[in-house]
C-alpha cells in the first residue's frame, strides 16, 4: 500500500498538487481539497507524461488529474536487493502508461471504498476519516521500468482473464460445477467465474506482471508457459 501524489494539470507548463487541509472544528467535515504549485519533482514528471501523450496525438484537456507513485521505483529496488534469485509475481489493478493517462480518463483514478461501494466523488473520499479505504490504479509501465532498472527481467505481463485462461481456469470450473451439489451452487459458481474473468469486472483491470532475478532461460520458459503462453503484453509497457 504505496501513497501516490494527486496531480491537476493547467495547460502550458503549469502544475498543481493537490492535497487535504484541516477545516476546523466548528465545520461539518474535518477535511477539504486544496491545492499548491507542484514541486520540482512531480512538475517535471507531469510534463514529461503530458509530452508523450500530446506527441502521440493525444492531448490531455485543461484541468486534466491523475497520480504518480514516487514510491514504486525504490520499493521494487528493495525487494530486488532481498532476494538472490528467484521470480515474483505481481497481481493488482492497473493499466499501462498509455491507458492510465489517456485524455479521457481526466479525472484519475483516485478513488475510495467503504462498505463494498465504490466512491468517486472527490469530497466523499475524504469524509469519514478511517472508514474508508482510498487506492489508485497501478502504473504498469512505471513499474516495468522500475523493475528493470533495479535488475528484473520483465518476462511477463497480462490481464487476470489471460492469465487465469492459461492456467485451464474453465477447466477447473467445470470440474467444480460437475460436482456442484444443485443449480444454486452452480449459478454461485458461474458468477464467481464471471467476476474473475469478465472485462466490465476484475477480468480486464486486474494485471499480472512476471518478474525474474538470476534465474536460466529454461526456467523462465517454463514459468512463462503457464500463465503468459497468450496475451502477453509487454509490448504494451
Amino acid at each position: 500500500a504505496m501513497p501516490v501524489k494527486v496531480f491537476e494539470w493547467l495547460g502550458d507548463d503549469r502544475v498543481l498538487e493537490w492535497g487535504v487541509e484541516s477545516c476546523g472544528p466548528q465545520a461539518d467535515t474535518p477535511f477539504r481539497w486544496a491545492s499548491r504549485p507542484a514541486e520540482e519533482v512531480l512538475h517535471r514528471v507531469v510534463m514529461q507524461r503530458q509530452g508523450r501523450m500530446a506527441a502521440a496525438g493525444l492531448d490531455w484537456p485543461k484541468g486534466y488529474r491523475g497520480e504518480w507513485c514516487p514510491w514504486m521505483a525504490p520499493w521494487i529496488e528493495s525487494v530486488y536487493a532481498s532476494m538472490d534469485w528467484g521470480a515474483l509475481l505481481l497481481i493488482d489493478y492497473g493499466f499501462a502508461r498509455h491507458e492510465l493517462d489517456h485524455p479521457g480518463r481526466s479525472s484519475g483514478s483516485l478513488c475510495a471504498h467503504a462498505q463494498h461501494r465504490r466512491l468517486d466523488a472527490p469530497q466523499e473520499l475524504i469524509n469519514a476519516p478511517g472508514t474508508r479505504d482510498l487506492t489508485a490504479h497501478v502504473d504498469f509501465s512505471a513499474l516495468a521500468a522500475g523493475a528493470a532498472q533495479a535488475g528484473f527481467s520483465v518476462d511477463g505481463f497480462a490481464t487476470q482473464s489471460r492469465f487465469l485462461m492459461n492456467l485451464g481456469v474453465l477447466d477447473h470450473a467445470q470440474a467444480l460445477m460437475s460436482q456442484a451439489k444443485d443449480v444454486m451452487e452452480q449459478t454461485r459458481l458461474a458468477q464467481s467465474l464471471q467476476m474473475l474473468l469478465l472485462e466490465s469486472e476484475m477480468g480486464e483491470v486486474f494485471k499480472v506482471m512476471l518478474l525474474t532475478k538470476n534465474l536460466s532461460s529454461e526456467k523462465i520458459a517454463d514459468l512463462t508457459s503457464f500463465g503468459f503462453e497468450s496475451g502477453d503484453r509487454r509490448a504494451a509497457l
